[in-house]
C-alpha cells in the first residue's frame, strides 16, 4: 500500500479476533503493515470519530472498500484499491478525494451524498459512478475521469471543465440549469446530449467533442463563444429560443448542414456575431425570422461563406422552418 492521506490518524487492523491500532506519524501504510498477514479487516480512523473507511478482503484476496461514513476527505483513499465502493452514509465528496486512484474502481455508490468537490472524482479510473441525489458538481469534479456509466439524474448546476476530457458516450442530465465553461470539452466520444432544463452556460462548453452529432438544449438564448468549436461531426442543434450568437460558437462545425433559428425574433435583442459559422464548409442554409434589411443581417452570413440566408421564415412548434 502507498501512503494514506493525512486527515487520518491510525489504521485499525483485525485478524481473527485480534485488533491492532498502527498510529501514522511519519511512517507509511505500508511500512506500518509490513510482516502482518491474515488480515480480516482494516480501518482507517480519525481521532475525531468523524472520517473511517473500513476496508476488507473481497473473494479475490483484494482489499476494497466495504464502508464509507461521513464526509470523503483525503486526497487519496488507496493506491492499490478496487471496488466497489459504496456507501449510504456519505453526503459529500470533497475537493480530490478520489483524484488520480492508480488502480481501477470498479463502482463508486453514495445514493445520500448531495455534492462532490472541485476534482473529487477527477482522473480516476471508475467504470461507474451512482450518485441519484446529487445536485451539485463543483469545477473539474469529473475532470479526466474514466467511467463509462454516470448516473447524476438530480445535478441542477456543473462547474467548469466538469466533464472536460473524459470518455463517456452518454449521460442524461435532465435537472441540470447552468452548465459553467468547457464543461464538456475534449470528450470525444460523446455523440449526443439533451439539456432540456439549461437555460445558460460558460463559453466553450462543447469545444472540441469530436464526436458529438446531435445537441439539444430548448431553453438557451445566448450561445456563448467557442460552444460547439471544433465539433467536426455536429450535424444537429436543436436551439428554439436562441437569439444571440457569439464569435466562434460553431467554428469547424465542418458537417453542419442547416440551422434554424427560430427564437430570434426580436431584433432589437438579437445579435449574430461576424465569425459565428467560421468554417462551417457544409453548411447551406440558415433559416431566420427576421428581415434582411434588419440591422443584424449586415454581419450575414456571419462565417458561413458557402450559405443562402432565409429570411422571414416561419417555424412549427418544434422550431423547424416551414417551406
Amino acid at each position: 500500500m502507498s501512503t494514506v492521506g493525512t486527515e487520518y490518524d491510525r489504521i485499525s487492523v483485525t485478524t481473527g479476533e485480534n485488533t491492532v491500532d498502527h498510529y501514522f506519524k511519519d511512517t507509511t501504510a505500508r511500512n506500518m503493515l509490513s510482516g502482518i498477514t491474515n488480515i480480516d479487516k482494516m480501518k482507517f480512523v480519525s481521532e475525531d470519530g468523524e472520517r473511517t473507511a473500513e476496508l476488507y478482503l473481497n473473494e479475490e484476496g483484494v482489499i476494497g472498500t466495504k464502508l464509507l461514513t461521513g464526509s470523503i476527505t483525503r486526497k487519496y483513499l488507496n493506491d492499490e484499491l478496487v471496488g466497489p465502493i459504496e456507501s449510504d452514509e456519505v453526503t459529500k465528496i470533497r475537493a480530490s478525494a478520489f483524484y488520480v486512484t492508480s488502480r481501477t474502481i470498479g463502482k463508486i455508490s453514495f445514493p445520500n451524498a448531495l455534492s462532490v468537490g472541485r476534482y473529487g472524482l477527477a482522473i480516476s479510473r471508475i467504470d461507474s459512478v451512482y450518485l441519484p441525489l446529487v445536485t451539485s458538481l463543483e469545477d473539474y469534479a469529473f475532470y479526466g475521469n474514466k467511467a463509462n456509466d454516470i448516473y447524476i439524474p438530480n445535478v441542477k448546476t456543473i462547474g467548469e471543465y466538469c466533464f472536460a476530457s473524459t470518455s463517456f458516450s452518454s449521460i442524461s442530465i435532465p435537472n441540470a440549469t447552468f452548465i459553467n465553461l468547457k464543461a464538456f470539452s475534449g470528450n470525444k466520444v460523446l455523440a449526443s446530449i439533451s439539456l432540456p432544463a439549461v437555460a445558460s452556460t460558460g463559453w466553450g462548453v462543447f469545444e472540441h467533442c469530436t464526436g458529438l452529432e446531435t445537441v439539444i438544449i430548448p431553453k438557451v438564448t445566448f450561445l456563448q463563444s467557442s460552444m460547439f468549436n471544433g465539433c467536426t461531426n455536429l450535424v444537429h442543434v436543436s436551439i428554439q429560443k436562441v437569439s444571440s450568437i457569439a464569435n466562434n460558437a460553431f467554428k469547424g462545425c465542418s458537417k453542419l448542414e442547416s440551422i434554424s433559428l427560430p427564437g430570434a425574433t426580436e431584433v432589437t435583442k438579437t445579435n449574430i456575431q461576424y465569425t459565428s459559422f467560421q468554417n462551417c464548409t457544409s453548411l447551406a442554409d440558415i433559416y431566420v425570422p427576421f428581415s434582411s434589411t434588419d440591422q443584424i443581417a449586415s454581419n450575414a452570413p456571419w462565417g458561413a461563406t458557402n450559405a443562402t440566408i432565409h429570411y422571414n421564415t416561419t417555424f412549427d412548434e418544434d422550431g423547424n422552418p416551414i417551406v
